[in-house]
């Protein structure tokens, strides 16, 4: 056989598998699209304004109890977490939070949508907690 017979064929073949490329090609995209958008989700940042009746340190983590229950996916929150591995977070937010509790004040609190600490915190806190990425005094 010629190289120019052989590459005929190759050619051929190529042109043959293309549109079952193109079809996987699309399907994978379309997957990891939905992934991402899942992921990105999971991951969004929201805000709600708390008022707190309690703020709580304990070993793994601190904690904000909220007057008012937040609703977030589909759940009724009211505790938001720091992990006490973030020590430098965790010790500006038990100030925050401390502070907005004596002086009677409201906090906003950014969390993150539908996270839980890694591994199930405590009975008490289970999915309603959130993680908190900000918080201010208003």
């Amino acid at each position: 056989m010629s190289a120019r017979h052989i590459s005929a064929k190759i050619f051929a073949a190529a042109e043959r598998i293309r549109p079952r490329m193109h079809d996987t090609l699309r399907l994978v995209i379309v997957m990891a699209s939905l992934l991402l958008s899942q992921t990105i989700w999971a991951q969004e940042t929201r805000e709600t304004t708390c008022a707190p009746v309690d703020v709580t340190s304990l070993r793994d983590r601190v904690q904000l109890q909220c007057a008012e229950e937040v609703r977030d996916a589909g759940e009724n929150v009211r505790l938001f977490v720091v992990p006490a591995a973030d020590a430098d977070f965790a010790n500006r937010f038990l100030n925050t939070a401390s502070a907005a509790l004596v002086g009677g004040r409201a906090l906003v609190v950014q969390y993150q949508g539908r996270s839980l600490l890694p591994g199930e915190p405590s009975p008490s806190c289970g999915k309603a907690c959130r993680l908190v990425v900000a918080i201010s005094i208003r």
